[in-house]
């Protein structure tokens, strides 16, 4: 079976390169392959609203408003250790290896954390992919040295990258285990650079609020940045709370949370509520209000950015954990402050203002909630958005048409890029 893929995957390289060379079209050309819809990791959005997934095994997949989903980057052959190829080449032949995050920048260009292959790796416009920091070996985060080129650097797994600008910002964890605890965020900035933003580089927490690269930060899953750049936020998930970086003096400081788990604080100071694993985070651009998953207390919490005042605005009482069907929203469409939620992790805001979320222990629900419907409980409906994906593996389709198309259109292939084929076809062979 496994030989079969490998040589279908030669064969597209093949007919790629003949398009490329010969100005052709592939138009009845479709790869459909079987995967995972989304990873229970992340996602993020394009600016006009498509959907962009780390999947399983080992690639990335964008879902237009139509449902349509289609293979952006990442070969997707399952490996069962880390394997890097595709430099200089069309993003979809790269091997990836347990890809965690991405991220799409002002420019178009997507940005993906290749998680244990210990780099970061940029798509073009054009549907080129090349890495722009990291390399072959690893590191801890304490051995990063501040001002060192990026790319060429070794460094630890990247867990979750994020764009602001021309910079790059991203978390590491050191990779001891298959699960991830970043402790450390660091940014890249436009001349290629890489800096230390927040963390002491070793681990432990911290409870003081003082200047964020120096501070020792418990382990957390999710960071985000406000849109104008200056202010990021981590979801410290370890110690429960969550804490702000300013990022023009390097100021750090708590604004939700004791430090210590548990449920209160509604209608109260967010400083003065208590909270239960953390994990996930976003900002709502439009409001600058900040949305956090409670996530050990089955809740979603609002903090007003002109009050500071915290809120349930998704969830209700703590239900059950049930690994094998889970709970997520008692009924599809329901309101949000009524929906009985199974962990919720990672928040995300779309484009227009809608805030989607994932539901960790029921195997990894994708829910949208439209903007302004939470909390409001009159018209306040969440829909479901992908049902049980773990358990749902669907045939996706690449269209070739679309991405040659594009390459022969901006007449981008060269000699190099060429070559680069070339080098992907022997990559291929050298796996069987």
């Amino acid at each position: 079976m496994r030989n079969s893929i490998l040589l279908f995957a030669a064969t597209m390289c093949i007919m790629m390169f003949a398009c490329i060379v010969h100005g052709a079209s592939l138009d009845t050309a479709l790869y459909k392959t079987k995967v995972i819809l989304p990873k229970t990791v992340s996602f993020t959005f394009t600016s006009g609203g498509d959907l962009i997934c780390p999947v399983n095994p080992n690639a990335i997949v964008k879902i237009n408003a139509a449902g349509e989903k289609f293979r952006i980057a990442g070969n997707g052959l399952p490996l069962s250790q880390p394997y890097f190829s595709g430099e200089d080449i069309p993003a979809a032949l790269a091997q990836m290896f347990d890809v965690q995050s991405a991220v799409v920048t002002s420019k178009g260009e997507l940005i993906i954390a290749d998680t244990r292959n210990r780099r970061i790796r940029k798509v073009d416009t054009r549907g080129i992919i090349s890495t722009i920091a990291g390399a072959e070996t690893g590191v801890r985060s304490s051995q990063i040295v501040d001002g060192k080129r990026a790319f060429g650097s070794p460094l630890p797994c990247i867990v979750q990258v994020h764009s602001v600008g021309q910079e790059i910002y991203f978390s590491t964890d050191p990779c001891t285990s298959t699960s991830y605890y970043p402790t450390d965020i660091f940014k890249i900035t436009a001349d290629g650079l890489i800096y230390h933003v927040a963390g002491d580089k070793e681990g432990t927490i911290s409870s003081k609020d003082r200047k964020a690269s120096g501070t020792k930060l418990a382990a957390f899953q999710q960071f985000t940045i406000t849109k104008d750049g200056k202010e990021l936020y981590i979801a410290e998930t370890s110690a429960n709370r969550i804490r702000k970086v300013d990022l023009k003096t390097g100021e750090i400081s708590t604004v939700i949370g004791t430090g210590s788990s548990g449920f209160s604080g509604d209608k109260l100071p967010a400083i003065q509520a208590l909270v239960n694993v953390p994990s996930g985070i976003a900002i709502d651009s439009y409001t600058n209000d900040i949305y956090i998953s409670d996530s050990y207390n089955n809740r979603i919490r609002k903090v007003d950015s002109k009050s500071g005042i915290i809120t349930t605005v998704a969830g209700v009482d703590n239900v059950v954990h049930d690994k094998m069907k889970g709970e997520g929203f008692s009924q599809d469409g329901g309101y949000a402050a009524l929906a009985r939620l199974d962990f919720p992790t990672y928040l995300e805001f779309a484009p227009n203002g809608d805030l989607y979320f994932i539901e960790k222990t029921g195997y990894g629900k994708l829910s949208r909630c439209p903007k302004g419907s939470v909390p409001n409980t009159k018209t306040g409906k969440c829909t479901i958005v992908q049902k049980n994906p773990f358990e749902e593996a669907a045939d996706q389709e690449l269209n070739l048409n679309e991405f040659i198309d594009r390459i022969v259109e901006k007449k981008s292939f060269n000699g190099k890029l060429i070559k680069s084929i070339r080098k992907a076809l022997k990559n291929l062979r050298d796996l069987e």
